[in-house]
This record gives structure tokens, sequence and C-alpha cells, in this order.
């Protein structure tokens, strides 16, 4: 027999050490922290934090109306349908945020390595600028100038 306040503790440890790694979480700590404090996070540097701002309060109003619904006992059966309800707000999002700014806000699959290289890898459905593109073909070249130059001078050596 485990005490519950046991249980309780652990939950809660497991709870507050999962915040540190929720987007969510640091946009709120965004709403108190003066601009010169902000940590550089990858989507600060491409959304501005009127639209981060925007997006935030959209979600935890989701979050508070999922929330208040579940504690209505009348309706409280079909909360997984209002589950999937928040499928519509998200494609709602689409109106309101460009596909650029849903990229760098949205976390599809969070801990997914796609999330964790966001800053280097490509946008899905998002139209890069001629001169970005250009740039990133140039360093690809650079670097696989670099390379071949690597392997030309291990077969010399050999």
């Amino acid at each position: 027999h485990i005490p519950m306040p046991v249980l309780y503790g652990v939950f809660m440890f497991m709870g507050v050490s999962a915040l540190r790694n929720m987007q969510i979480y640091d946009r709120v700590l965004l709403f108190f922290m003066p601009q010169k404090y902000q940590p550089d996070y990858p989507y600060l540097r491409h959304v501005r934090i009127s639209r981060v701002h925007l997006f935030t309060v959209v979600q935890i109003v989701s979050l508070v109306g999922l929330y208040v619904l579940k504690n209505i006992k009348s309706i409280a059966i079909t909360f997984p349908l209002l589950i999937v309800g928040t499928c519509f707000v998200r494609k709602l999002m689409d109106k309101v945020f460009t596909q650029e700014e849903l990229y760098w806000l949205d976390d599809i699959l969070p801990g997914s390595k796609e999330s964790k290289i966001r800053g280097n890898s490509m946008a899905r459905n998002v139209r890069i600028s001629k001169v970005a593109w250009e740039d990133s073909n140039e360093e690809s070249t650079e670097v696989s100038n670099a390379r071949n130059f690597e392997k030309n001078n291990l077969h010399m050596k050999r």
C-alpha cells in the first residue's frame, strides 16, 4: 500500500519536470518578460512577438474551454467529440496565421527530430525567398566542395 501523498508528489514532480520542455509554457512566460530579457528561441527569430502572443492566447482559450466543458456534468460525456473539435480550431488557425508562422509555432510532433532541428530544416508548404534559397545553395556548395577537397587530399596522402 503506497500513501496517496507520495503518489501525488511523484505525479506533481513529473508534471513540473515536463513543463521545461513544453513550448506553450515558454510562450506563456514570454508574456511576463521584457523583450530585452527574452531567450533566443528559434520561433522568435521568424515570427513577430504579437503573433506569438495571439497564438498562445488561442491555445490557452481552447484549453480553458475544454476544461470548463469537461466539468459540466450534462455534456461531459461528449468530451471526446470536443477533443476532435480542437482539430477544427487548428484548421481555423490556418486562416489567421500564415503557413510560415504555424511552422515555427506549432510543433506537429513534439520531441521528434524534426522539431529539434527545425532551424536547419526547410519548412513544409512555406515559400522560401529566392535570396534565402540561393544562400542555402551557396552554403551547401561550399560544404560539398570542402568534402571533395578532404577526399582528394586523403587519396593523395595514401
